[in-house]
């Protein structure tokens, strides 16, 4: 299943930006993907917890890591949680951004109430299981796995793609709400992408 997301958000973001075919994530790829996806799963981002600002900083850290500038990665302090943007520089030849948009925080949880423990990636018989792995830590960890990739294979998108993820969507939903009248030209875009919309 997070193959299937991690290939249609990856050929949807080339598509969208005028570029060649492509041929699919490779097995090393791939695993890195799986691995973004196990941290954030096992990281409670409920409420309850408030970590979702160690989860923006583990994965700007990543996008920093992959060549991202400084100046394009913003973690957003918003009271006990946080959002993240990236903006991935295009040549501009396409026309206005696009924004890619995700949350990373997740309902509480608590273990009496699971069959197998929330907080612990599992993958059986094909499926992942852990809170978020849905909803939607698959469409943060897809879209994160897909910039690293482009980054590293010098993709040059015609214009350029913007990663929101916020982190209070399944509560108050500050986070996102505050992105357009305090940091519009962060996330100005032409359109938006959402990675929670089924």
């Amino acid at each position: 299943m997070f193959t299937r997301v991690f290939g249609a958000f990856a050929v949807g973001v080339v598509a969208l930006s005028m570029a060649p075919a492509w041929a699919g994530p490779s097995a090393e790829e791939r695993a890195r993907a799986v691995d973004i996806y196990r941290h954030i799963v096992e990281m409670d981002t409920s409420v309850e917890a408030n970590r979702v600002p160690e989860m923006a900083a583990y994965l700007a850290g990543l996008f920093k890591e992959a060549g991202f500038s400084s100046d394009d990665i913003h973690v957003i302090p918003h009271d006990k949680t946080a959002s993240l943007v990236v903006r991935y520089r295009g040549d501009g030849s396409g026309g206005r951004p696009i924004l890619l948009m995700a949350h990373m925080d997740v309902v509480p949880a608590h273990r009496d109430d699971w069959e197998r423990d929330p907080f612990k990636f599992i993958e059986e018989k094909g499926f992942f299981f852990g809170r978020g792995s849905a909803d939607n830590k698959s469409g943060v960890a897809a879209l994160t796995a897909t910039f690293l990739t482009l980054k590293a294979e010098k993709f040059v998108p015609t214009r350029d793609l913007i990663i929101a993820f916020t982190g209070d969507e399944e509560t108050a939903g500050l986070t996102a709400t505050s992105l357009v009248p305090e940091h519009r030209k962060l996330i100005d875009a032409e359109f938006a992408l959402n990675s929670d919309a089924g």
